[in-house]
Formats: structure tokens, C-alpha cells, sequence
């Protein structure tokens, strides 16, 4: 199956609903859970819904992957067995859609749903910033495995260039960028943020797009944590325009983007969108990103 290409639908199939059902039952897909069915609808800022779903691939090993495949609107982040199988029962590919391999669809030290509406968010800004991002270089702070960089590179991004200071991250990040053939337009340092290398410093100064899905959560640091590090790295980064963090919550909560959004009004950034969850259930836990510009 050829992997991040737009796909070739077979004749019986109808509609990218049913293309996707049909891909799903290839992968070994059990179980989809739509989030939308959930109360945890993510909109863009003009209020439409954008699809978000995940799905159990069957016989998996929770131990090993939470799960199988996540979906963003047009976006399918599939892990390299499930897609494994589809190659040995025939390839299924649907118009419009990108389908990224990956070692696991998530970072393999997420837990729970949490991190499916931060991703989301944060991909939904990047999906829809396809304008910014074609030609550019952009930077990805805690990249974590990569699926960020490469939804960037799929919209067109010349390059990416990731930090990621968990050396496992870092390994698999380099492992799902060969599996998609972008090894050769992306370069991965294992560094922590608030110590680079001069290495990794001289390559930044083309970046002009930075995106980050940290936020401010206790493992970070919170508030005063280590998503500040997209305003203090700025001085790296001249040419920098735009920016698209995720990880926040909502606004005047713990995940707040109050404290990020006054600080980058500061070096002259304001805010030009918002992708957010609706409230779960009716508890403000709705994650968001936002995209930056320069006034």
C-alpha cells in the first residue's frame, strides 16, 4: 500500500464513509469510537465540526498500543500491523484522504482519551493552515513521535525540523518518518528545549512556522512550564509568522492559554484562530489550540 499519497477508491465503494467502514474492516478494526458521540465535538472557527474518531484493532495488546488508528477529519494515523494487513487483503485508498503509518497512532506514553482531543486540536490547526505551511520550514518543540511533523509535510511543508528530549520518542519519531519516506525532509534532535546544541540552534534560523502541542500540565511544569519555550526560542527563529500551539484547555481553567496568548502579544503575535473541543459531557475539559500570526 502506498502510504502518505491521496487514495484511489475502488469502484464499488460509494462515499468516504463507506470507504472508511471498508478500510477499517482491512486494518482488523473492532471497535470505532466517535467522539462526536461523545459531547466532544471539535470545531473550527467558524464553528464547524470537524470528525474525530479512534479505533481498537482486534486481538491488541494494550500494553503495547492504546490503539490502532486515530482519525482527524481527512487525516488517518494507522499503526504499521494494521496497515500491514490491508496490504496483504488488498489496498483501499480514499480521495482526499492522507493516511500516515506510524510505529503506534499516539505517542506511546499517552494514556486514556485526553490526549486524542489535544492532538486533534492541534492537527485541525495544522490541516487547516495548508496556505501557511506550503514551501516552509517549520520547527515542532516536543515532537514527540512525530505525527505533527508529518501532517505538516503532507500539507506541503519543505521541511521539519523536531526536538524531542525523550530519547524513545525521538527513536520512534525517526522510525515513523522512514516508514512515510520522509526521512529525507526532516531532521530530529533529541535535545531538551532550554539546552540546545549550537548544532540545533544554526539550523533554526529558517524556520517559519513553529508548532507546539505541549500546554501548560503539571508534567510540563504548568503555567510557568515548558510550553513558554515557544516565546523564549523566538530569538532563534527571525522568520518566524506564524505559530500553532495546542495543549491548552479552556479559557480561565488550569490549561488556560491566557498566559501563552499575553506573552506572545509581547514579541508581537496575536491570536488569528481557535480549534476547540466542545465541553465533555458538560465539563469544561474541552481542549483547544490556537494559531498565532504576526500584528
Amino acid at each position: 500500500m502506498a502510504i502518505m499519497k491521496e487514495i484511489l477508491s475502488h469502484s464499488d465503494i460509494q462515499n468516504p464513509s463507506e470507504a472508511l467502514t471498508r478500510l477499517y474492516q482491512l486494518m482488523g478494526i473492532e471497535k470505532v469510537v466517535n467522539m462526536e458521540n461523545e459531547n466532544a465535538v471539535l470545531c473550527s472557527p467558524h464553528k464547524t465540526a470537524i470528525p474525530v474518531e479512534f479505533g481498537i484493532r482486534k486481538a491488541y495488546n494494550p500494553e503495547r498500543s492504546m490503539r490502532s488508528v486515530v482519525r482527524v477529519n481527512n487525516l488517518i494515523l494507522a499503526d504499521d500491523e494494521s496497515c500491514q494487513s490491508v496490504e496483504k487483503k488488498g489496498c483501499l485508498l480514499i480521495p482526499g484522504f492522507h493516511l500516515l503509518r506510524m510505529r503506534s497512532p499516539l505517542p506511546y506514553s499517552s494514556i486514556g482519551r485526553g490526549y486524542i482531543t489535544h492532538f486533534a486540536a492541534t492537527a485541525a490547526a495544522v490541516l487547516d493552515s495548508e496556505k501557511e505551511i506550503i514551501g516552509k520550514t517549520v520547527l515542532d518543540l516536543g515532537a514527540g513521535e512525530a505525527p505533527l511533523s508529518m501532517t505538516a509535510l503532507i500539507k506541503g511543508a519543505k521541511f521539519a525540523i523536531m526536538i524531542e528530549k525523550d530519547p524513545l520518542c525521538a527513536s520512534n519519531a525517526q522510525l515513523n518518518m522512514r516508514l512515510n519516506s520522509l526521512e529525507n525532509k526532516g531532521r530530529i534532535f533529541n535535545e531538551d528545549i532550554g539546552f540546545l546544541s549550537e548544532s540545533c540552534q544554526r539550523s533554526l534560523d529558517k524556520t517559519e512556522i513553529l508548532i507546539a502541542n505541549i500546554g501548560p500540565h503539571e508534567i510540563y511544569g504548568g503555567q510557568e512550564g515548558a510550553h513558554l519555550s515557544a516565546v523564549s526560542i523566538l530569538g532563534y527563529l527571525p522568520l518566524v509568522q506564524t505559530l500553532i500551539l495546542g495543549g491548552y484547555g479552556p479559557d480561565g481553567s488550569d490549561l488556560g492559554p491566557e498566559k501563552i496568548i499575553k506573552a506572545l502579544s509581547r514579541k508581537g503575535f496575536e491570536v488569528a484562530s481557535r480549534y476547540q473541543i466542545r465541553e465533555i459531557n458538560g465539563e469544561r475539559t474541552g481542549a483547544q489550540a490556537l494559531v498565532f500570526n504576526k500584528k
